[in-house]
């Protein structure tokens, strides 16, 4: 299902996660010491669970014969990949053995510690394990089914303590989008049509990132990373309408290339910047920051687009 507004959305958000966040890790200039990086970033991962969960909410989970289909599609699409990156980042020693093989198993967002950089991609497979239960033609039982699901992990952190709070925060986002792929699939067609709920939602946003400078609230953090969400989704959706008045297609060849490459670059962007380290290490920040971004960052997309071409005709 190829949507180009999501194709956008995915493709800001990733060059913002690994051009951006990431490489200020290779210096002293670390965003996520600030609650605005903090925030940004929350909003850029918010983009792909809520992408990840609409576009899964689209299968038929109606036979269980389906829902292992479901399984067994999501887990050829990226788990054998997940699982190469995330034995080069044991092998460079990026991450620890315990965590990668409680990663590998999807259990590192319930029993941290979680692998740096590739959390994110365990806690997904758990999300992707409930599903079939979630979704569900009712409105009020998905609600109520989501309830439950929440009321059971809140129930096991309070007596372990060793779930990652960040879960939390992203399963409310990726039950939006279930819900959303299930019921109101059709609203993205319709808001395309419109640019005011983006310029409202961008507003917002801005005003919100302006009072996270003078203020470290987590609450105000965490509602900025929603609000951030929906309007780069808001703001794409309306990029992709005028993108398709537009004869020339090399933007949106260009977007689909970085949309396509997204997950790889994920997964392997660490691999590659360390490897580009390994050849040259500047001594000053800011030439291992333009260092890693004119040469690394480029070199990562090209090589992800690629990575995942062969893939994709391997698995079929």
């Amino acid at each position: 299902m190829r949507i180009l507004g999501f194709d956008i959305a995915r493709s800001f958000s990733m060059i913002y996660i690994i051009a951006v966040l990431h490489l200020s890790e290779y210096t002293a200039l670390h965003i996520t010491q600030l609650s605005v990086g903090i925030s940004l970033i929350w909003s850029m991962l918010s983009v792909f669970t809520f992408l990840s969960a609409f576009l899964s909410a689209q299968n038929d989970f109606t036979s269980q014969g389906m829902v292992v289909k479901f399984y067994k599609k999501r887990l050829i699409r990226f788990y054998p990949l997940f699982l190469i990156s995330s034995i080069v980042l044991l092998l460079i020693g990026f991450n620890g053995i315990s965590c990668t093989i409680k990663g590998l198993l999807g259990i590192s967002p319930y029993c941290v510690p979680q692998q740096k950089t590739l959390w994110y991609i365990a806690m997904l497979i758990s999300f992707y394990l409930i599903t079939p239960y979630l979704c569900h033609t009712s409105k009020m039982r998905m609600i109520i089914r989501f309830c439950l699901v929440l009321l059971f992990l809140l129930g096991l952190h309070c007596v372990t303590r060793t779930i990652d709070l960040r879960t939390f925060y992203y399963i409310l986002i990726y039950f939006i989008g279930l819900y959303i792929g299930v019921h109101y699939k059709q609203m993205f067609h319709v808001a395309s049509k419109f640019n005011m709920p983006a310029i409202v939602f961008s507003a917002i946003w801005i005003v919100m990132l302006v009072c996270l400078c003078y203020t470290n609230n987590r609450i105000l953090m965490m509602a900025t990373g929603y609000i951030g969400a929906i309007a780069i989704i808001s703001v794409s959706m309306s990029i992709s309408t005028c993108l398709h008045n537009m004869r020339t297609t090399f933007i949106k060849d260009a977007i689909v290339f970085v949309s396509y490459a997204s997950m790889c670059a994920y997964l392997f962007h660490r691999v590659v910047y360390w490897l580009c380290l390994q050849i040259w290490s500047p001594e000053s920040d800011i030439t291992t920051l333009a260092y890693l971004f004119i040469v690394g960052f480029p070199l990562t997309m090209i090589l992800s687009y690629y990575i995942q071409k062969i893939y994709d005709k391997s698995v079929k």
